[in-house]
């Protein structure tokens, strides 16, 4: 799987083999493996304390960042993309808050008492790669069986992510409710108990807008008729433009940046014609519906017609450019708006692989 957050630099720029050669044997492999594992736990973290607690889910994170992350700002004339809490908090409070939440996490790991035993071993390895020590000749193979341990879970983890589940009775919902006739194709029942998306578009609709409902594989209660104020849930909104339109993306995160705080991820699409929202539906209909009339008319807004060169004879090399330029886009950004190369905003149940292919 490539690597979701790595810059167009990273990417374009491999290591000299004499370099490599340098250094102590696989240690660049072993790297790349702590970085993934870390990056993805603290990914998890994220998604599944929204999903349970909305906005406030940075208060249910162990340990403090102030100054870590102070010492980051300061640096003015050199500023990064990572925002959250969790990109600063020492990987210890990671563990911890994993531990302390397990409930949120237990489908995507293996047995509590496993997974600190590993954890152990890798935390140990983690702090011999930081500083520079040879380590041992067996920490490799001990971070391949950590990864083979969770690969699965950082599968489901991620699909689980994009497999929303559709409202059929949209009257049930007031998001649903109050955009149902913005989608022109709506669910609905073609033979008993069997439902497919039907309709056509009008001619003049510039956007469309469908709601789903994202459901957290850790929760265990019935799924009531609205997840309005209930955790666990997240309404999955996507924004899409129709008629040879494009949304500006720059133009749509700038006026909506003070709204970004209850939205769990913003996600571009390679193409430019859609903008998929996530919401964390604990928040309630009185926080998400105002929420979501101001980011649909501001997508409204920022539709631009698209004049782009279609050579349907370099298809490929097009798109390949436009997510590169997406993705540079998102990378301006903090971590909650994700480009089209990052898993969580293409990755589905029908799409298996290992998630840590190399291995």
């Amino acid at each position: 799987m490539d690597d979701p957050t790595s810059t167009p630099e990273s990417t374009s720029s491999p290591v000299p083999a004499d370099f490599a050669d340098s250094l102590p044997p696989d240690r660049l492999l072993l790297y790349g493996l702590l970085w993934h594992i870390e990056i993805w736990m603290r990914e998890m973290a994220y998604v599944e304390l929204s999903a349970r607690y909305g906005a406030t889910w940075s208060t249910y994170i162990q340990g403090n960042e102030a100054r870590a992350k102070a010492s980051d700002s300061r640096l003015t004339h050199m500023p990064t993309r990572e925002k959250s809490k969790l990109s600063y908090i020492l990987f210890s409070n990671l563990q911890r808050t994993i531990s302390k939440h397990w409930r949120l996490f237990h489908e995507y790991l293996p047995p509590k008492d496993i997974w600190k035993a590993r954890l152990t071993e890798v935390d140990q390895i983690r702090n011999r790669v930081a500083h520079f020590r040879n380590g041992h000749e067996g920490d490799l193979r001990r971070v391949r069986q950590l990864v083979s341990d969770i690969d699965a879970g950082f599968w489901d983890f991620c699909t689980s992510y994009n497999n929303a589940i559709p409202i059929l009775d949209p009257s049930k919902d007031p998001v649903a409710q109050r955009y149902a006739a913005f989608d022109p194709f709506p669910w609905a029942e073609v033979e008993p108990n069997k439902f497919a998306r039907i309709g056509h578009a009008p001619r003049d609709l510039s956007m469309a807008v469908t709601v789903g409902v994202l459901r957290r594989p850790w929760l265990r209660a019935q799924q009531p008729q609205s997840i309005m104020g209930r955790p666990g849930f997240l309404c999955d909104v996507s924004l899409v433009a129709r008629n040879n339109r494009i949304f500006d993306y720059p133009a749509f995160l700038r006026s909506t940046r003070r709204l970004h705080v209850n939205v769990c991820h913003i996600c571009l699409d390679a193409t430019r014609s859609a903008i998929r929202l996530t919401i964390p539906s604990i928040a309630g209909k009185a926080i998400i519906l105002p929420l979501l009339e101001e980011l649909v008319e501001t997508a409204q807004h920022t539709l631009r017609p698209d004049f782009r060169h279609r050579d349907f004879a370099d298809f490929d090399a097009e798109v390949s450019a436009s997510r590169s330029a997406v993705d540079k886009i998102a990378l301006e950004w903090p971590e909650y708006v994700l480009g089209p190369t990052n898993p969580l905003t293409f990755l589905d149940p029908s799409m298996p692989c290992k998630f840590f292919p190399q291995v």
